[in-house]
């Protein structure tokens, strides 16, 4: 029988919605209010199940997963890794508040119930070394046609960030807004536009001027020696 694993990274990227306290009904309130309260956010996440078929699982599952099992991210997943063969189900979300505790709540019968020791509950942030990720893993849903994307003082290794990422792809575009670090000492900004329908991107302009710092697969607009605030807009 196989260890039943469940692999939970908090990914520091994305702004959620507050979701609903455990147990009560969601109401109009401050979201002051609500700092420091437990709140239901497996409902957001992406859940990847080992009985289903691999292409049926959400592509962003599988960034879990390959965290866990250290798998290369700029190669095509390996789903018959031992790793990633012990894994049963896994939830992925991404979640910019700094999370104080994480409680997994098991509502199945109790002879079913992993033992801690079969749990494995592993996070990773936005900083990789000397670079800050903004937008890596937002949802390609929340970058349709007029949707946008705020952050506001999100704290980071490299003081504070704020950015907005507005979806104009009717019209072939994706802006963004972008307060650099207020600290500094990043070797890059990496802001990435998860097209809606996963469209390379064909160029990029930085405060209006051409910009040749970009990977169009893996939609990557690197931002290098900047200062203040960046207009940032990809055309596809």
């Amino acid at each position: 029988m196989r260890s039943v694993r469940f692999i939970v990274p908090l990914m520091m990227l994305v702004c959620l919605a507050c979701w609903p306290v455990l147990g009560q009904e969601r109401q109009p309130t401050d979201s002051a209010k609500l700092a420091g309260q437990p709140a239901d956010i497996a409902p957001s996440a992406y859940q990847y199940r080992a009985d289903r078929k691999a292409e049926e699982n959400p592509p962003e599952s599988w960034i879990g997963l390959m965290r866990y099992a250290n798998l290369p991210f700029d190669k095509a997943v390996d789903v018959n890794a031992p790793a990633v063969k012990q894994v049963l189900c896994g939830l992925i979300w991404e979640e910019v508040r700094r999370v104080r505790r994480v409680t997994l709540a098991w509502n199945g019968p109790a002879r079913r119930r992993p033992k801690p020791a079969e749990v494995v509950v592993a996070y990773f942030d936005a900083e990789e070394g000397d670079c800050l990720w903004l937008g890596r893993a937002t949802p390609r849903a929340w970058l349709e046609q007029g949707k946008k994307i705020t952050v506001q003082s999100a704290p980071t290794h490299f003081g504070t960030v704020a950015y907005q990422i507005v979806s104009s792809v009717d019209d072939g575009k994706i802006k963004a807004t972008v307060a650099m670090p207020s600290r500094g000492g990043q070797k890059a900004v990496l802001l990435r536009f998860r097209h809606p329908r996963a469209a390379p991107i064909k160029r990029v302009t930085v405060n209006g001027q051409a910009w040749k710092q970009f990977d169009r697969d893996r939609e990557v607009i690197r931002l290098e020696c900047l200062t203040g605030t960046a207009a940032v807009e990809a055309a596809y």
